[in-house]
């Protein structure tokens, strides 16, 4: 009888929809700190917000590299390597131009930042060592050549700065794409002004409860599918041959097919009155899918040319069906993924140790 009432139980948690997940605007601040479990701490017991006008070092990120997704990432990395120096080098990162230019201070509130970290926004403060590094390597800037399972010959940290961290055998293995994402999610999830307004529109419009398809070509010869076919990995997405009833291709994941995106809704159990929403790059490939899902499915161009406004309704989606070889989806999964989401509210396969 036991048994027959846990098979019940069982199946009935197997028959529900899938819960839907909301992503709220304005998260908790961190506190002073909260990457002491991922580097050498700050000698700060009290806990109190770092006084910025003690910094004795500012970094600056020099040059050009992508757009608005990888700046996000380069300003991130910039703020998780100031706040993760010790106390006695407390650092601040000087916010560029380029950096104001896809994130500016008018569309998004910083002030919450400075419970954990220090930012500049008039260059350099007096009395500090500037360090200069190139946007590039700020980008690529990781510590898990150092992390477990990883061979340090073939895959050796990258330093910035002119650190190159190595960490002790007890350091805990991190999981990099959790702490992007809570440092993406203080940043992204603070937007005011018009951004906000725009993208509480479109939510308003279709629900709060949404499907986001992201349709993401990359750079490359659209003729082929370009920079997607050739980065798009099965292996990195959860639907797989037995959702489908064949394998999975690439081609299934860049210009998600009808059977791909059938199969991923089916196994997530995606309640059917959620609207598909699709958020595309505005290359060939993608603009010939669109109409096409919206014959098949009933999907909606929301036709978001502000990469902002694609990324933020990307991340409060109830579910994600992204892209894995897109960085741009990666980013917005790591979001979700740090602010509670489960693993069945996104295509995507929970990945701690995979570039992006």
């Amino acid at each position: 009888m036991l048994r027959l009432i846990t098979w019940a139980a069982g199946a009935l948690a197997m028959s529900q929809p899938l819960a839907p997940f909301d992503l709220p605007w304005d998260p908790e601040p961190l506190q002073r700190n909260w990457l002491t479990q991922f580097s050498a701490p700050p000698e700060d017991p009290a806990g109190q917000p770092p006084n910025c006008a003690a910094a004795t070092t500012a970094l600056v990120g020099d040059g050009r590299f992508g757009r608005a997704n990888n700046a996000l990432k380069e300003f991130t990395s910039l703020l998780e390597f100031a706040a993760s120096r010790p106390a006695s080098n407390l650092t601040v990162v000087v916010a560029t131009d380029r950096i104001k230019t896809f994130f500016p201070p008018h569309l998004f509130d910083w002030d919450p930042l400075k419970s954990w970290v220090c930012i500049s926004q008039d260059g350099p403060p007096p009395h500090t060592t500037v360090l200069h590094e190139n946007l590039f390597h700020i980008y690529y800037w990781d510590r898990r050549g150092h992390g477990r399972g990883y061979d340090e010959a073939k895959y050796p940290a990258r330093g910035v700065f002119g650190v190159v961290e190595k960490y002790p055998p007890q350091q805990p293995w991190v999981d990099y794409h959790w702490l992007h994402g809570k440092v993406f999610a203080q940043l992204l999830l603070r937007a005011r002004g018009s951004l906000r307004e725009e993208v509480d529109a479109v939510i308003r419009k279709y629900g709060k409860h949404y499907v986001a398809i992201h349709l993401r070509q990359l750079e490359g010869d659209t003729s082929s599918g370009g920079g997607c076919q050739r980065r798009a990995r099965p292996e990195r997405v959860r639907i797989t041959s037995a959702d489908l009833g064949r394998e999975v291709t690439r081609d299934d994941i860049c210009n998600v097919s009808d059977q791909y995106l059938a199969a991923a809704l089916a196994k997530d159990r995606v309640p059917r009155e959620w609207p598909k929403l699709i958020l595309h790059d505005g290359q060939p490939l993608s603009v010939a899918r669109v109409p096409q899902l919206i014959k098949r499915f009933g999907a909606v161009d929301v036709n978001a040319t502000e990469p902002l406004v694609a990324m933020l309704l990307l991340a409060k989606s109830s579910y994600f069906v992204g892209n894995p070889a897109s960085s741009f989806s990666w980013n917005m999964a790591d979001i979700r993924r740090a602010s509670g989401a489960s693993e069945a509210s996104t295509t995507l396969r929970s990945c701690s140790s995979c570039d992006a």
